[in-house]
């Protein structure tokens, strides 16, 4: 799974030093996987974050996973390291919880050109001699100041600040001499804490740096350096070199290097992995059906087991009918026998236009690496389903599911939400929702809700949150609030100010975001 790369400082200047020199392919066309974790209204939450170069108000391209069908445009709204929430950038478009989509960046993110960009695929520029550089570069400072109180003397509080100024750059350089195609994404960040708990200090995640090649008189490819496989979803990031053979309907390649270190991210030997794949797609009308299959074997020293895993993901398309699986087996090394640690099936059937009834099952059972007995100790099960509509302005949800962990009770969760692109009510977008849980002993609830509006070039957007839990005789309730503006200060230079608090009886914090980027 891909995480924060922050190792220190010698090690990744070094590494940025040699990549200045670097390049990389086919991951431009192929675009970066992310599953839709959640729909709430007008916002969906994608499974992949700032170590995959999304920045706030970056606009991106969907396209559908399976057969490269052009959806729409969303745009980011906020951004985690491995999580992000956007929306829809003009009218909304189909969207399935649990499915695979692909993203592009869009080549300016700017916040007038989303509902153009939203209306038909991008239009890809005449091939044209000579290097083409594109990317984002930005400056970013957080600052939060938090006081929490103990749960067993609430008399006594602890204070906290926190401030964390940084830099980040996404780019992408094609055309290089000998056809090669250079991409790095990663960001520089210094933390001060007060008291001082945050180490180290200064930091550098570098999240990908690969350079690759794609032969003009022969189907093959070939990547070096850190990055993702975009084809296939089990291995996570790499550091060391992909080869693949194929077209567009049918490939097989391997890979072979090490896994960033566990700890830090950072460049490491310790464990070594190999794998072997194959990806497939067949048709172009009504009836599509892609998949890939593949194999790994990581080898950790200091007398870990090895981890041995195949994966096979799928999906199908019959007209408006979707259908999509992923599974997982892995080899338990201490009985010698094979286990099912992934399996997901989501489909999508239309009922009317926009109105889809959605169906989900999920079975995980996540691998200890680092552990020496019981590699596999639990699992967590979820079944569910429910309604979804996505018209020209207006889209909403409701579903159930069902969890259990291991061979515990299940407990369910009832969810629902609406959105609207323009009220009609001053301009006004909008979006309100919220999710009930029953929790073994307790139960939760949570309700949301956000307005919109654009005034002119500017972009302005408030949020308010409320979550309650009860557990036993203990009830905690938080309340939290946000607003945030976009503001264009030039042609392809964008500024974003955010002001976030939360009040909770045993948590207040407050907190303040400003960024400042260019996109070339």
């Amino acid at each position: 799974m891909p995480r924060r790369a922050h190792f220190p400082i010698r090690a990744a200047l070094a590494s940025l030093l040699l990549a200045v020199a670097a390049p990389r392919a086919a991951a431009q066309e192929q675009g970066l996987r992310a599953v839709i974790e959640q729909i709430a209204g007008s916002d969906v939450y994608l499974s992949v974050g700032s170590e995959a170069g999304l920045a706030a108000s970056d606009t991106v391209q969907v396209y559908r996973d399976d057969d490269g069908e052009y959806l729409g445009a969303l745009r980011v709204v906020a951004v985690s390291a491995t999580r992000a929430v956007v929306t829809f950038a003009d009218r909304p478009f189909a969207l399935t919880r649990g499915v695979v989509v692909r993203l592009r960046f869009d080549a300016a993110p700017a916040p007038e050109a989303a509902p153009a960009a939203a209306i038909a695929p991008p239009v890809r520029p005449a091939a044209r001699s000579g290097p083409r550089v594109r990317g984002r570069f930005s400056l970013d400072f957080n600052g939060m100041q938090s006081t929490t109180k103990w749960l067993s003397n609430t008399e006594q509080t602890v204070d906290r600040r926190f401030a964390t100024p940084s830099m980040s750059l996404r780019l992408t350089a094609t055309q290089l001499p000998g056809g090669l195609t250079f991409e790095t994404t990663g960001r520089a960040t210094y933390r001060y804490s007060d008291p001082e708990i945050v180490q180290p200090d200064l930091s550098v995640h570098v999240y990908q740096l690969s350079v690759a090649k794609e032969f003009d008189n022969a189907p093959v490819q070939f990547r070096l350096g850190r990055f993702y496989n975009p084809y296939e979803l089990y291995s996570g990031y790499w550091d060391g070199a992909l080869l693949r053979v194929g077209g567009r309907g049918f490939g097989v390649g391997v890979v072979a290097g090490f896994q960033p270190d566990r700890a830090n991210e950072g460049p490491s030997t310790d464990i070594p992995k190999y794998s072997a794949f194959a990806d497939y797609s067949l048709g172009r009308g009504p009836v599509r059906y892609s998949g890939d299959v593949s194999f790994h074997q990581v080898k950790p020293k200091g007398g870990y087991l090895d981890h041995t895993f195949a994966g096979w993901s799928q999906a199908l398309r019959v007209g408006g009918v979707r259908l999509a699986t992923d599974l997982q087996v892995d080899r338990d090394p201490e009985l010698s026998e094979w286990k099912v640690s992934r399996a997901r099936v989501t489909g999508a059937l239309p009922l009317a236009r926009g109105l889809t009834l959605n169906a989900r099952y999920a079975h995980d059972r996540p691998y200890f690496l680092f552990n020496t007995v019981d590699l596999l100790p639990f699992a967590r099960n979820q079944v569910g389903g429910g309604l979804g509509y996505f018209g020209g302005n207006a889209s909403f949800r409701a579903d159930v599911t069902a969890n259990r962990f291991d061979q515990g009770s299940w407990s369910m969760s009832y969810g629902g939400s609406f959105g609207f692109q323009n009220t009609g009510v001053f301009g006004l977008g909008l979006s309100a929702g919220g999710t009930y849980w029953t929790l073994e002993g307790g139960k939760a609830l949570q309700g949301f809700g956000d307005l919109s509006r654009r005034f002119g070039r500017v972009d302005v957007r408030a949020t308010y949150q409320y979550y309650r839990t009860e557990q036993g005789s203990s009830v905690f309730v938080t309340n939290t609030g946000a607003l945030s503006l976009v503001v264009p200060l030039g042609r392809r230079l964008y500024s974003m100010l955010q002001a976030r608090t939360q009040q909770g009886a045993n948590l207040v914090s407050n907190s303040i975001q400003f960024s400042l980027w260019t996109s070339f």
